[in-house]
């Protein structure tokens, strides 16, 4: 089963960032192939991650500010498309604004859901 979680930034050192990169590790020690999408930026992580969990930035930075939020939606449901994501969870609400829109159009099934 291929997990993807979406969290605001890997690289930040706060209490959804550590339960996000928590949650990613647990499930890869099970078994599952876990993916770890940051909305910001999400190249160094600030808590440990297992190497066998695959980092993903969504935002683009360098995109015009009022094309950030439908860019980040079209980047995410193209990871769902292609990674074909079993299961969606979205560790902080504030990202849902991104994570609700996107799967609309996905043909599986797919649970987004908030710890």
């Amino acid at each position: 089963m291929k997990v993807l979680i979406v969290i605001s930034s890997v690289n930040s050192s706060g209490g959804t960032e550590r339960v996000g990169c928590m949650l990613a590790n647990s499930l890869s020690e099970v078994g599952y192939e876990v993916i770890l999408a940051s909305i910001s930026y999400g190249d160094k992580p600030f808590f440990p991650i297992n190497k066998e969990i695959k980092l993903v930035s969504l935002m683009s930075f360098s995109d015009h500010r009022l094309l950030r939020i439908p860019n980040t939606i079209y980047k995410l449901r193209k990871l769902l498309k292609e990674e074909e994501i079993d299961a969606l969870i979205v560790v902080e609400t504030l990202c849902s604004q991104f994570t609700i829109p996107a799967p609309l159009a996905y043909q599986s099934s797919i649970y987004v859901g908030s710890t």
